[in-house]
């Protein structure tokens, strides 16, 4: 896993460009608790927490950064560039391109506490006409090799009702030395109606594929995991991998998650999808 988030970046290093203003990030502090919500609504738990960790010491973690008002789920090498990005220590400037379907991205630099250059790799989708509502993919790297993978978004302030469909885009990476990483799409079906809403997702790229029939959201989170997906070459062998994401949105129109084989060996696989209904 550790070599597939070196990787990864590096094949979209090569890939960013274009030119835009500077974008400064927000400020902001993490602590405990709750976001507030209406009444029944999701409540966003805003405390740092780690929710595994994994074989490679690679850790998965989920935060709330309060001033931006973004959920944060990710995949991490080390502690540092997470921590930062929770409490606001990141001042981000990037350029910002625009791209077809409401996506863009932007390539990024900022600093971290300790004084340490990052680079910030981000694909994001507007889940709303002005913007205000989104969902990012971002690969963040610095020289210690201490490499972050994260979705975030605007957290939701309600969920769905009846059977929702979300559409849109996904990647795939392998972990082998060659450094591919391909582009594709995927779609997740849900039932809101159950107490606890359950459903189905799929993605695929040229060559990758990575699937889960009992995905799951907890109501009181909007927050959407499995432990039981499988990832890998479509016509190969899939290797179990464990899902993370939000329902995104303030009515929960968008998604985002990342997707990660859990074995150890050169034949791992990382991936992350982002969509809206």
């Amino acid at each position: 896993m550790r070599k597939t988030l070196y990787l990864l970046i590096l094949s979209l290093l090569c890939a960013c460009g274009g030119g835009a203003k500077d974008t400064p990030s927000n400020q902001t502090s993490a602590g405990g608790g709750t976001v507030p919500t209406p009444s029944g609504g999701p409540q966003v738990p805003t405390e740092f927490r780690l929710m595994e960790t994994l074989p490679d010491n690679h850790s998965v973690v989920r935060f709330y950064q309060s001033q931006e008002g973004a959920v944060y789920t990710g995949l991490v090498a080390g502690q540092e560039i997470a921590s930062d990005l929770a409490v606001g220590n990141l001042t981000v400037h990037g350029a910002r391109n625009t791209l077809p379907n409401d996506q863009y991205s932007i390539s990024g630099r900022a600093t971290t506490s300790r004084g340490t250059d990052i680079n910030l790799l981000i694909r994001g989708l507007f889940l709303n006409s002005d913007g205000t509502e989104y969902v990012t993919r971002m690969f963040v790297s610095n020289s210690n090799g201490n490499n972050a993978y994260f979705v975030q978004g605007t957290p939701a302030s309600s969920l769905p009702s009846g059977s929702a469909a979300y559409k849109g885009f996904a990647e795939i990476s392998r972990n082998d030395g060659s450094g591919v990483r391909q582009e594709g799409n995927f779609e997740l079906w849900i039932n809101f109606n159950q107490a606890v809403p359950t459903g189905r997702i799929t993605a695929s790229t040229q060559d990758y594929i990575f699937t889960a029939s009992d995905v799951t959201v907890d109501p009181k989170t909007a927050e959407l995991q499995t432990m039981n997906a499988l990832i890998g070459h479509k016509l190969g062998q899939h290797k179990p991998a464990h899902l993370h994401g939000n329902i995104l949105g303030l009515t929960g129109q968008g998604v985002g998650g990342i997707v990660l084989s859990t074995e150890i060996g050169p034949e791992g696989f990382v991936g992350a999808f982002l969509g809206k209904k």
